[in-house]
């Protein structure tokens, strides 16, 4: 030891105390509806995250042919044929969604989609002339003229000269659905039947299509529904809301989760659809 030099005080090492470990209380059954709920959540979290990311970044094109395409559907569950040109623009830019997707079998698809709505404008145009010429010649006298007009019995009758269309507002042109006929039907669902078939040979054969004959099938339906509600048959709401379901699930897995969204919102139009036709006086003319 050097004179002089203090000896550096070093702290002494002391053992760390021991925790006596708490007492726990015995582990509970998980809750069977915590479980549910929290597998719920589980799985509808990357779907909702999907979802929000869509609206945070903003596909003006598909959100503009989506609102067109839930206005067009509310406009014919109202019976108006302003509601064709509406779907006209909608199914048009809807084409437009699916090129830029590199969807061809479904862009393509919308061509036909095109001709079966210029078909239903024209259809409903006609029948919204017929049915206010109708109104303006129709005396007031009972259900027996009603049903000469081709009219539904129980059709509210304005005096002569009026200019509102089947008791609504005139440019709104209602008209009236039809009744229901195999012989109008069954050749409409022939011509779908083969376009279908059609249509699912060319994915099949042309096409990478992992589910050609589904696409196919759905085309047929989604068609045949198209056409019927040119003819204002009722049964058609019936149709749709049962290809819409289809048609939501095949969306989700192409990641279009805004269109999938609009076709489970569609089923819920398609039975707003079916109780306004039904309430609605039917039109008794062939």
């Amino acid at each position: 030891m050097v004179p002089g030099r203090r000896r550096a005080a070093f702290p002494q090492h002391t053992p760390a105390k021991r925790r006596t470990p708490r007492s726990r209380s015995p582990a509970l059954p998980p809750n069977p509806l915590t479980k549910a709920l929290s597998s719920m959540f589980s799985f509808l979290h990357p779907i909702s995250f999907t979802l929000l990311h869509h609206v945070w970044t903003l596909n003006p094109l598909e959100d503009t042919a989506a609102v067109l395409a839930a206005a067009s559907v509310m406009g014919l569950a109202w019976r108006s044929s302003w509601a064709w040109p509406v779907s006209l623009l909608a199914t048009v830019l809807y084409g437009c969604v699916f090129l830029k997707a590199r969807l061809y079998g479904d862009a393509l698809r919308h061509v036909v989609y095109v001709v079966a709505t210029l078909y239903g404008w024209w259809a409903w145009a006609l029948e919204a002339r017929r049915v206010r010429q109708a109104m303006k010649t129709t005396p007031v006298t009972g259900v027996g003229a009603r049903v000469e007009q081709g009219l539904g019995a129980n059709a509210p009758l304005v005096e002569s000269g009026a200019e509102a269309s089947y008791g609504e507002a005139g440019w709104m042109r209602l008209c009236a659905p039809a009744r229901f006929s195999w012989r109008g039907a069954m050749p409409m669902a022939l011509v779908a039947l083969a376009v279908g078939l059609l249509w699912a040979w060319s994915l099949q054969n042309w096409t990478n299509d992992p589910n050609p004959w589904m696409d196919g099938s759905l085309s047929a339906a989604a068609l045949l529904a198209q056409l019927w509600t040119a003819r204002r048959y009722r049964a058609s709401w019936i149709l749709w809301a049962v290809i819409d379901c289809f048609d939501a699930g095949l969306f989700v897995l192409r990641g279009l989760y805004v269109t999938a969204a609009l076709h489970l919102a569609y089923v819920a139009m398609a039975a707003y659809g079916w109780a306004l036709w039904h309430e609605a006086p039917r039109d008794t003319a062939p």
